[in-house]
């Protein structure tokens, strides 16, 4: 018996310190755990245009390192909350924001691009739980030959950045982080091209064996995931002006080490040494985004490499503030914003004064720091019995789902519906036909952790009666485009239909006398022959 019930304690006591454990290290994320609509967009940096706002986690992940780095107060709680709630339950990160709904969890599928940016990211700010359960998601994401893939297919572009994450996860003691890392870096080196390439390819990596996809920037982020580039320790300053070479040119032709055959490639593809372009349909383009991924690819080399590169590309960079990170008018891209400004920081470049603009001052203003305000609108009124009536929300957040209630007697509607991606969503409902003056629609539209976001009350009017046309009412008549009112009583009518009535009677009696004065004539007469 005393056996037994030393057990059951003992049996109770590991299952609390289970519950204990579990609890210990789930704590950041459930610290994290959406509880209004609040915690899907306060500490969002935005992209803001005239063509939506296409802010995503990954964009989140470089604003937190921009501001992590750069020196000031680092990011807002805000921002970083709002980051860890975007983790899905399996340890990933989405590409795209989480929406609050009242329908149920928000659906979250894991991003390779995403989770090995946020494990940077959170990383810097020192959330190392959340951090450990995005590399084992990883580890457990890549393919058996070492590979990453994204919605485009397996690639290199995933495995280098992906293999940053690793060797972060490596660094912290995640269990298969060290040999995932070591098997996403031999992929790469299998897929990069060797001495024997044609048309100057020696050290180039391409999308995969099969695409040769934006070569530039399918190096550059292999070069990082070769070297465990982190952009939250990533120093590009004091670098030698040693080019990058290959050993191609030797009596025994081999690449050398491949990051740096890899950067000697993508010396070469720099134009006027400074920048790289993109092509899209023969047509060829600056493209200041990969360019700061080459910046971040040499200074990930060492000090010994590329400091020219490093220089050069920074410089230019300089001139492309307005057009990269700010667009025209209004426009302001909170991406773009932070990659430049990252970019500034590994290149040793205060981002606070690049061409005369603050990027840590226009990242900041690009947080969102409270919600607007949410209306519902309904067509054009008044609204009569049997009338459709069609309304609007405006001011939700893109993807957003809500419960439009529309309450007379019955409910008319009660269902809910989901924003797109600027935030607006509609709903409609049937007025009942034995609906009176005397009834209102009342619409309440409530929100995840919010109760009545938005409402409107809707008086419904009865349509006035048809005019009947009677005798003395005024008749407006209309021809040859001109009106005329006519107003006929009956005392103007009676009269001329009266003496018409009267002749005839005066005919009548006229006759009746003739035609006895002759019988009485003619009685004379016959009395007279007799006689």
């Amino acid at each position: 018996m005393t056996r037994t019930l030393n057990r059951r304690k003992g049996a109770l006591i590991a299952t609390l310190l289970a519950i204990l454990l579990a609890l210990s290290l789930a704590g950041p994320a459930l610290a994290a755990t959406p509880e209004t609509r609040d915690d899907f967009e306060l500490g969002r940096f935005r992209d803001v245009s005239d063509f939506g706002d296409f802010s995503t986690p990954l964009n989140q992940s470089l604003a937190i390192l921009a501001l992590a780095r750069a020196d000031g107060t680092g990011p807002s709680e805000a921002a970083v909350h709002l980051l860890l709630a975007q983790q899905c339950d399996d340890g990933g990160f989405p590409s795209s924001f989480k929406a609050p709904s009242t329908a149920g969890a928000p659906a979250c599928s894991s991003s390779v691009d995403t989770t090995a940016f946020a494990i940077q990211a959170l990383n810097a700010v020192g959330e190392t739980a959340a951090v450990e359960a995005a590399v084992t998601w990883l580890v457990g994401a890549q393919e058996e030959s070492g590979v990453f893939g994204s919605p485009d297919g397996l690639n290199a572009n995933s495995t280098g950045v992906a293999a940053v994450a690793l060797d972060i996860g490596a660094d912290l003691g995640v269990t298969g982080a060290a040999a995932a890392r070591d098997d996403a870096r031999d992929w790469i080196i299998g897929v990069q091209e060797g001495c024997d390439a044609p048309d100057d390819r020696a050290g180039v990596v391409p999308f995969n064996a099969d695409t040769d996809g934006f070569l530039a920037l399918a190096t550059a982020q292999a070069i990082v995931g070769l070297t465990g580039g982190d952009l939250g320790t990533l120093d590009g300053t004091g670098h030698a002006t040693t080019t990058p070479t290959n050993g191609c040119d030797e009596a025994d032709p081999t690449l050398g080490d491949p990051e740096v055959a890899a950067a000697a490639w993508l010396t070469a593809a720099l134009v006027d040494d400074q920048r790289i372009q993109s092509e899209f349909d023969g047509d060829f383009f600056d493209a200041p985004g990969p360019t700061i991924d080459a910046l971040f690819a040499f200074a990930s080399l060492g000090d010994e490499l590329a400091g020219q590169e490093i220089d050069d590309i920074t410089t230019w960079l300089e001139t492309q503030v307005v057009g990269y990170t700010q667009g025209g008018g209004s426009d302001r891209y909170g991406g773009a914003t932070a990659k430049l400004a990252l970019g500034m920081v590994v290149a040793g470049v205060a981002p606070t004064d690049v061409d005369g603009t603050d990027l840590i001052a226009q990242l900041e203003a690009l947080e969102s720091t409270e919600l607007g305000e949410v209306s519902v609108t309904c067509g054009d009124g008044p609204f009569a019995p049997g009338d459709d009536v069609e309304c609007t929300i405006a001011g939700l957040l893109g993807g957003e789902t809500v419960d439009v209630l529309v309450a007379l007697n019955p409910t008319l509607l009660d269902e809910p519906t989901t924003a797109d991606p600027e935030g607006t969503a509609t709903f409609g409902f049937t007025l009942p036909d034995d609906a009176t003056d005397q009834d209102s629609v009342t619409i309440t539209v409530d929100g995840f952790g919010v109760e009545r976001l938005a409402g409107l009350t809707l008086a419904i009017t009865e349509p006035e009666p048809e005019p009947v046309v009677d005798d003395g009412d005024e008749v407006e008549v209309v021809e040859d485009d001109t009106t005329e009112e006519a107003t006929e009583e009956e005392e103007d009518i009676l009269p001329e239909t009266g003496g018409t009535i009267a002749l005839l009677i005066l005919v009548g009696l006229a006759g009746l006398l003739a035609g006895t004065m002759t019988l009485r004539a003619d009685r004379r007469r016959r009395g007279n022959v007799i006689a």
